[in-house]
């Protein structure tokens, strides 16, 4: 069995993840092992939609010509891969779908989110797939700062009752183009992530900080056609918990899970204490450069 951590975890695992840092200990919170996935979820209350099935403990993700996956209790994870299956695709959609039903189980929030270091606390961009977080804070990286999270973070209350935010795993998923734009040598053929898709891993094991960290600032990453120039500004708490909460990672699993009090609380005690920006930017330029000197001008 491998050891791993991820996302504030301890993994025992039956499958190999280049993905996780190696992490040795003695018991484990999650396990992921190789068998049989149930056929489907029995009892009346979960819910259904296409090949996924969930209710408060249990979750069924079923992937043709990739793998079933079960995920239980928050503790246990069964992975049963189809005949012929890319491996890169049987580990990404369980880095991603199934552990994030993980952490719901257990009564934690992860952010759609990447984050960088700065003064010893997190400057999270958050933002849909394709809004450029990867991109950004791997510039930032190529300036100096420390990366912390790509993708996703994962909130975790203190005994105080303060918010703190854990990092997912040291991998960074940049798209082809964007290797040349932020100046990283050509991404090599055996990092891709999965054959049909034209994105690529680079990893961070030697920098990666597992230490839980609070939050120091939040920028929200949008793109606009019809926007001409780069414009930030700070958001009201109303707006933007409502743009946090459009943020939560899986958020199907969220409301499916019943988890919608946890989710809230939590996010309620983050925007109180945190200044968010909404940064928007004009969708057919490329305006990295820019946009890092602008959001770096309001860093604090």
């Amino acid at each position: 069995m491998h050891q791993y951590w991820a996302y504030g975890l301890l993994i025992e695992s039956e499958l190999e993840f280049p993905e996780f840092l190696v992490y040795p200990f003695e018991k484990p919170d999650v396990t992921i092992r190789i068998g049989t996935t149930p056929t489907i979820l029995t009892g009346e209350d979960h819910y259904m939609n296409g090949g996924v099935s969930m209710d408060a403990n249990r979750f069924l993700l079923k992937l043709p010509a990739i793998a079933n996956y079960y995920a239980i209790n928050g503790d246990e994870v069964i992975v049963e891969p189809l005949p012929n299956a890319e491996l890169k695709s049987v580990r990404l959609f369980l880095l991603s779908n199934v552990l994030s039903a993980i952490l719901h189980q257990r009564n934690l929030i992860p952010l759609h989110a990447s984050g960088i270091i700065h003064n010893d606390k997190v400057i999270l961009f958050c933002g849909e797939s394709g809004a450029g977080k990867s991109t950004l804070v791997t510039k930032f990286q190529q300036s100096g700062y420390q990366l912390f999270t790509d993708d996703v973070c994962v909130i975790v209350p203190t005994p105080e009752g303060k918010m703190n935010i854990v990092p997912s795993y040291p991998m960074v998923k940049l798209w082809a183009d964007s290797f040349e734009r932020i100046g990283l040598p050509t991404a090599k053929e055996e990092l891709r992530i999965r054959a049909e898709m034209p994105k690529y891993a680079a990893f961070y094991h030697g920098q990666f900080d597992i230490t839980p960290r609070e939050i120091k600032q939040i920028f929200i990453l949008e793109k606009d056609a019809k926007q001409s120039k780069i414009a930030i500004r700070k958001l009201s708490p109303v707006e933007a918990f409502a743009k946090l909460q459009q943020n939560s990672y899986r958020r199907g699993q969220m409301w499916a899970m019943k988890k919608k009090l946890i989710h809230f609380s939590m996010i309620s005690n983050i925007i109180k204490d945190t200044p968010t920006f909404k940064s928007t930017r004009p969708a057919s330029e490329d305006t990295l450069d820019e946009l890092m000197q602008k959001i770096e001008a309001k860093f604090i």
